[in-house]
Formats: structure tokens, sequence, C-alpha cells
């Protein structure tokens, strides 16, 4: 009888490995919130996001088409 707990234990655990691993690759992290948009530093390796319909930050500019980075 000890042999079916320690069964059902791999099996939970074997279930909830594969149940992290497929929402993982689901997840999409985002750059910016819902309503910004990233920008760039104009005078160094900086970024930011600025919110849409507002001006953007001092010494900041947009990234040109195609640029825009896809990570945070």
């Amino acid at each position: 009888m000890a042999k079916r707990p320690r069964l059902g234990i791999r099996v939970s655990m074997a279930l909830a490995v594969a149940v992290a691993l497929s929402v993982g690759c689901q997840y999409e992290e985002q750059v910016c919130s819902e309503g910004e948009y990233p920008v760039k530093s104009r005078h160094g390796p900086g970024r930011a996001c600025a919110t849409e319909g507002k001006p953007l930050p001092h010494g900041y500019t947009t990234y040109g088409p195609g640029q825009t980075p896809t990570e945070p």
C-alpha cells in the first residue's frame, strides 16, 4: 500500500510541471502598460514608456518603424 501514495505524488508533480510549462509558453511580457508606448533616450542607452496622447518626456524620442523593442 505504500506504493500508491508515492505514485499519486509523482503523477501530481508531473501534471503540475506540464501545466506550468504550457502556461509559460503562452505568456508574453509587454514592454509597456496599456495606453503607453516605448521611447528611447536621445543621449544614451536609456528607454522608458510614454503615455499615449501626451508629449514625450524631455530627452526622449520614438523608435523608428520596425525598431520597437520586444523585451522589457
